[in-house]
């Protein structure tokens, strides 16, 4: 005989708390203005209070991301996945930004290639992930992938994008050349203690030199590389120069005019001139680099 069991009653798991969607609004808001370290502890407070909303964790990574943390930004996106948010694409598109940055050129381009499949990347809003898969396709060597990556951002949204200014190595010299003679003539004397060198992109090696724990970004525009000359002493062998490396698609990438791309170089050349000077990143504000 079976004994009769008492109805027990079903208990749930209790539903996440969330956070408000004017919070949210707030917290994006104050990402977009630029507003980096108030979003960043805006982001931490809401996810302190909301530990399980997928859609706080995607704001969070999207606050890393515009600090140039890759490492966090992967880490919240991911745990955005496993939250459940909102808007999909999205976290996928900052997994693919933090995993290119980190140089992780074939799971980006496999997150990038699901975005751009699911025929929901035709607005203007995922330009930037046609635009990234072209970036990782360079990063390949893979030339006619970043064609059409760059054709594509163009085409959907072209006042946000556009195409790479291409120049013969003629032309690039010229450039060179005419970035070379706006620099101030103290720079100007200063470059001629170096050696510069133009490479298509940034290797991994090359990003990681000086011991650095973290190497710098695919898109690096310059690099110096060598002695500051505070540093710099008379038992420094002398047929060893430093080098500035200037990346040459880099710079062609962010610039629609070749006009805008010799005062790119410029730019360039002088804040690793002020590197090689002595300068830190803190001090070069006053230097008047734009």
């Amino acid at each position: 005989m079976t004994e009769d069991r008492p109805d027990i009653p079903h208990v749930g798991l209790p539903s996440p708390k969330l956070a408000d969607p004017e919070s949210l609004d707030d917290l994006w808001r104050t990402i977009e203005d630029g507003l980096l370290e108030d979003a960043l502890e805006f982001a931490d407070q809401l996810a302190t209070e909301f530990p399980d909303d997928g859609n706080v964790a995607l704001a969070r990574a999207a606050a890393f991301y515009e600090v140039g943390l890759a490492r966090d930004t992967l880490a919240e996106a991911e745990r955005a996945g496993e939250l459940g948010t909102s808007d999909d694409l999205l976290q996928a598109w900052y997994i693919a930004a933090a995993q290119f940055y980190m140089w992780r050129f074939p799971a980006a381009r496999e997150q990038l290639d699901e975005i751009v499949r699911s025929g929901q990347s035709d607005g203007d809003e995922f330009a930037e992930a046609w635009y990234l898969l072209a970036q990782v396709c360079e990063m390949q060597e893979d030339e006619i992938g970043a064609r059409r990556g760059y054709d594509r951002a163009f085409a959907l949204s072209p006042e946000r994008f556009h195409r790479p200014t291409r120049l013969s190595d003629e032309g690039m010299d010229e450039a060179m050349a005419a970035a070379r003679d706006q620099l101030p003539p103290q720079f100007q004397a200063a470059l001629d203690e170096l050696a510069v060198v133009v490479n298509d992109l940034p290797t991994h090696e090359l990003a990681s030199s000086e011991g650095r724990d973290d190497p710098l970004p695919p898109d690096l525009l310059g690099l110096y590389v060598g002695t500051d000359r505070l540093d710099q002493s008379v038992f420094d062998p002398v047929d060893q120069p430093g080098v500035i490396f200037l990346f040459r698609k880099n710079l062609e990438r962010i610039c629609a005019q070749p006009d805008i791309l010799v005062e790119e170089i410029r730019t360039t050349l002088w804040h690793e001139l002020a590197h090689y000077l002595g300068f830190e990143e803190e001090d070069m504000a006053g230097l008047d680099l734009d």
